[in-house]
């Protein structure tokens, strides 16, 4: 992989999460990244809350460092299913996308933080306990299809992955924790790992 430039020595933006309990802190995480693209560093050392989808596919030359925790917002499983991104050609959906060139994705395993957490226990309970749509739904592997009123209104209820990289180059990310992702009943460490 080519070596990054070097980035600024005093362009951090480091990210501050609201205090309301039901937030977003969607716009405040891309508001950074737009102000730390090309040359800087995006600092997320908190406790952040996402509730709406994010598109970073702009990012060029850019650190970020995650030593905080991301929750992503399941209170209302069903509302991801019209804003999330859609990757039909795999039956996914995604949180937010990550593209662009020359990115670098800093955890720290050292702390127990660096956390990405998609709160997936909403998302199988839902499926083994709404009896509404539970004996109309088919299941294939990453994607939940529910037919709520007939076979030509279709919801599709993708359970959305953390994240993922689309049209990226140049890429690295470790020492991550990732956890509860609603498309998987397991938890997951990434570490090291180049695209």
């Amino acid at each position: 992989m080519p070596c990054s430039p070097a980035r600024e020595p005093k362009r951090f933006c480091f990210v501050q999460p609201g205090t309301a309990p039901d937030r977003d802190d969607a716009a405040h995480i891309l508001d950074s990244f737009h102000k730390c693209n090309d040359g800087g560093t995006v600092v997320l050392d908190q406790s952040y809350l996402i509730g709406s989808p994010l598109d970073l596919t702009f990012l060029k030359h850019i650190d970020v460092v995650i030593t905080g925790e991301i929750h992503f917002d399941a209170s209302d499983v069903y509302c991801w299913a019209e804003n999330s991104f859609k990757y039909d050609f795999q039956n996914q959906s995604v949180y937010w996308k990550w593209g662009g060139e020359d990115v670098n994705i800093y955890g720290d395993l050292s702390r127990e933080k660096s956390v990405i957490d998609g709160h997936g226990q909403p998302y199988w309970e839902e499926i083994q306990t709404n009896k509404s749509v539970s004996k109309d739904f088919s299941y294939s592997g990453r994607g939940i299809v529910l037919r709520l009123c007939s076979d030509i209104c279709i919801l599709q209820l993708r359970r959305p992955m953390l994240f993922a990289f689309d049209g990226m180059e140049g890429a690295t990310m470790s020492n991550l924790r990732m956890r509860n992702s609603p498309h998987v009943r397991t938890k997951s460490h990434l570490t090291s790992r180049a695209y």
